[in-house]
């Protein structure tokens, strides 16, 4: 890509880059991301955000950088490297977001992008990320970020460039809150749309207006202009409605847990490792369809079909989510008590959270509150619904299993009542 791009935003309409971040975007490090979804999978139950790709949401915060204020009075390095920040903050996520790194903790492999794209960058990747920050990402093609940052700053200045692009992606550095905060570039273009693509009424200037507000980055943490405040709250609750409508859709939640099953089987049977984060949504979806496993094969060619695996009502349980070590061994405890395969899956309580803002002038205001449940579901593949005993079986042994009381149990989108048994 060569000269300015200019693209047309859902949110923000007329959008352009000039040249420097342009050859930026039409890298493959980040081309990659049209072909990964960024509500990690394609969902059903809101299909106007089933594909959403991760490449709009990054252009989108790319743009928010070049709204900043001090953009204009930090030295141009310091300048170069957030705007790529912005644009590059998702470049190591693996296929289907999340959902994959869940899968390799489920099976006993420890995972986050965001170590990797470290390692990746100061060159302590491990030997299945060979070629540092060239290695081989989209179509067997290098990802072209140290041609890039020698074209734009010079081949003297380029390894200072890419360490301060990693630091602030890590929210490290003078200006990394902005990219990694509690309130950031990312999270403030990441919810804004999503809650469009959701249907949710949304006022599409938000973000421009947050962004426009943030007046300086002290002692790591964005100061915004006192004037922000009522843009914050409203922020505030639109991303408490994103995520009250995302968690506890039943659909999208079984055919979360057949990726994340999916993943945990084609590592066991070496289908996949850790080396394989970069496969495209796609890509991954090819590979294990055609993994020597049944099981695999059966279970990608169910997801692909739309054939969920059987899911029981979802309830909210009280404390902190467990680790997924223990949820794969309750998911072995509970299919031996119930005779059936069963698949137990928990999702962080993401619907609060408290939030600290610092204000011009010293002032501090906190929103929200400590979470304290988390979501709580079985799936299974055999083709017959949960009856009600199984249910109270099920619920009951997480209680005591995971340490929730019962007088802090809820059901997220239905009653164990309302629950039929289904064929598919």
């Amino acid at each position: 890509m060569t000269g300015p791009f200019t693209y047309l935003d859902a949110l923000y309409g007329r959008v352009a880059f000039d040249d420097e971040m342009a050859l930026l975007i039409g890298a493959p490090i980040l081309q990659r991301l049209r072909h990964v979804r960024l509500s990690n999978i394609d969902s059903i139950a809101m299909p106007g955000i089933a594909n959403l790709s991760r490449y709009e949401h990054v252009l989108g915060v790319g743009f928010l950088a070049q709204q900043l204020p001090l953009l204009r009075s930090i030295p141009r390095l310091h300048g170069i490297a957030l705007s790529a920040a912005a644009l590059l903050h998702d470049w190591a996520i693996t296929a289907f977001g999340h959902l994959v790194e869940e899968g390799f903790q489920y099976a006993g492999v420890n995972f986050r992008h965001e170590d990797e794209l470290h390692a990746i960058m100061t060159g302590t990747a491990s030997g299945a990320n060979v070629g540092g920050a060239e290695l081989q990402i989209l179509s067997g093609r290098p990802t072209r970020l140290t041609e890039w940052a020698a074209r734009v700053v010079g081949h003297d200045s380029a390894p200072e460039l890419l360490d301060l692009i990693q630091k602030t992606i890590r929210g490290e550095g003078p200006y990394g809150a902005l990219i990694s905060g509690t309130m950031d570039l990312d999270n403030i273009d990441n919810v804004v749309r999503m809650a469009f693509h959701m249907g949710l009424k949304v006022d599409r200037e938000l973000p421009i207006r947050l962004v426009g507000a943030i007046t300086s980055v002290e002692q790591g943490r964005v100061v915004f202009a006192t004037s922000a405040s009522p843009d914050i709250e409203t922020w505030v609750l639109l991303r408490r409605e994103v995520y009250t409508n995302l968690m506890p859709a039943q659909p999208d939640f079984s055919y979360k847990t057949m990726i994340v099953a999916a993943t945990a089987l084609a590592i066991e049977v070496g289908d996949i490792s850790v080396g394989d984060w970069h496969l495209t949504d796609q890509e991954y979806l090819c590979r294990l369809g055609q993994s020597q496993n049944e099981a695999v094969r059966e279970l990608i060619g169910r997801w692909t079909a739309g054939e969920a695996w059987d899911c029981t009502p979802l309830w909210w349980l009280g404390g902190k989510r467990p680790h997924y070590s223990e949820m794969k061994q309750f998911s072995r405890e509970i299919s031996e008590a119930t005779g059936r395969p069963c698949f137990a899956y928990g999702i962080k309580d993401k619907r609060e959270r408290i939030l600290s803002f610092l204000f011009q002038g010293g002032g501090t205001r906190h929103f929200g509150v400590e979470p304290n449940s988390w979501l709580f579901g079985v799936t299974s593949s055999k083709r017959a619904g949960f009856s009600r005993n199984e249910l109270e079986l099920i619920v009951g042994s997480a209680e005591a299993r995971f340490g929730s009381s019962r007088g802090s149990r809820r059901v997220a989108n239905a009653t164990i009542e309302d629950q039929e048994p289904t064929l598919l």
